[in-house]
């Protein structure tokens, strides 16, 4: 009733005001009974209304129906809670997809390990704990996505801290003082190549840690990661120890190092060896690096 009796006193107003475009003021009054959810809205150059207080405080000019457009904007703002909503929900799927990876990882791995204890072959025992860093190494990617809240990009500094930091606890010797540099900024990896980078690093510092210090007392892994020209991204480690046969190097014999030759092919990348002094593995591949800053 109080929006009523404003319409009404608003004709009165009105009837001194000039028409426009053969506009009925009767008309345009009684179509204020539809904008008034809305009414504070109509506002422009030639138009400005206060409704406050169940009132109409000020008028001037003349009155145009937005209601097309703000059913247009209401539609819109519809539309993008909808496609927030469903970002959203693929994010959260996404979470628990990398979570039930590496619980499934983890439990591949502790059954590796309960086969190594059950197993007296030293060799076969070995090969075992090979296999169990190599799903550890799998199983560290999905959970550094996971827990970053980015799955779509692999924080690769965090990566290698905590590797690295595994591997040394796995492999070093307790005489031994071996330093592992990392040296990769805050860089970001996408999910495609975070897992064959991944792997090969873990592959490339294990060798390092059991073959290339044999007799010293001390050695330095070092690990790189650097942006070329044209998107060429090279992931680097090196070491400063007793040096890989070329042979070894051109023909890998161990599963290890055949298994970073198949990686830097699906990373669709190429694989250089220098082997003095020490031992260098470059492996260069097409890639944009961004930064987590």
């Amino acid at each position: 009733m109080g929006l009523e009796r404003d319409v009404e006193a608003l004709r009165v107003r009105l009837r001194g005001l000039p028409s426009r475009d053969g506009d009925c003021i009767d008309d345009v009054a009684a179509s204020l009974l539809t904008l008034a959810p809305v009414i504070v809205l109509v506002l422009s150059k030639e138009l400005k209304v206060v409704y406050a207080n169940s009132s109409f405080e000020e008028l001037t000019g003349y009155l145009h129906d937005v209601s097309e457009r703000v059913a247009a904007i209401e539609a819109v703002q519809e539309r993008e809670k909808r496609i927030a909503s469903e970002l959203a929900q693929k994010e959260i799927l996404l979470q628990e997809l990398h979570h039930r990876v590496k619980n499934n990882l983890q439990v591949v791995s502790s059954m590796l390990s309960l086969q190594a204890s059950s197993c007296a072959d030293s060799r076969v025992v070995r090969l075992f704990r090979d296999s169990q860093t190599r799903v550890g190494a799998m199983s560290l990617v999905h959970r550094v996505l996971h827990e970053s809240g980015d799955v779509s990009r692999l924080s690769f500094l965090r990566y290698l801290n905590e590797l690295t930091s595994a591997l040394r606890a796995a492999y070093s010797q307790p005489a031994q003082q071996i330093v592992v540099e990392v040296d990769v900024g805050d860089t970001l990896v996408d999910l495609e190549h975070a897992t064959p980078c991944g792997l090969i690093a873990g592959e490339l510092i294990t060798n390092a840690l059991k073959h290339a210090f044999v007799g010293r007392a001390a050695g330095t892994v070092r690990i790189q990661m650097s942006q070329g020209p044209a998107s060429r991204v090279t992931l680097t480690i090196s070491d400063d120890g007793v040096g890989l046969p070329l042979g070894d190097a051109a023909r890998p014999s161990g599963l290890g190092l055949q298994l970073v030759h198949a990686l830097t092919r699906q990373l669709d990348g190429k694989l250089t060896v220098h082997t003095s002094p020490g031992t260098t593995f470059a492996i260069t591949f097409e890639e944009t690096l961004s930064d987590s800053g």
